[in-house]
């Protein structure tokens, strides 16, 4: 099985994803209101003039981030661990 099916059929992976996505979008959120003055009406106000956009622009932006970001994390540790079994392999031997 190829790395990136090993590591997209991980339930841990998709809970990684959903948590760094959601913390995308409010991280992202807020740094759109820092550029408005801290005005949190801007963004409401953008929110309810294209909803169906703004929806779909939060979450795929941060469901694109999420995915990535989490891809790497596990597939570092997931090397990790590979690596540290073929040690331990080479010790056995």
């Amino acid at each position: 099985m190829s790395t990136f099916k090993k590591i997209i059929t991980l339930k841990s992976y998709w809970k990684s994803v959903l948590g760094l996505s959601v913390a995308f979008i409010v991280v992202y959120n807020l740094i759109m209101a820092a550029f408005d003055g801290f005005s949190f009406t801007a963004l409401i106000t953008k929110a309810t003039e294209e909803p169906l956009r703004f929806l779909i622009a939060n979450v795929l932006s941060g469901l694109l981030y999420g995915m990535i970001i989490a891809y790497f994390q596990f597939s570092k540790k997931l090397k990790e661990q590979q690596r540290i079994l073929k040690e331990k392999e080479e010790e056995n031997l």
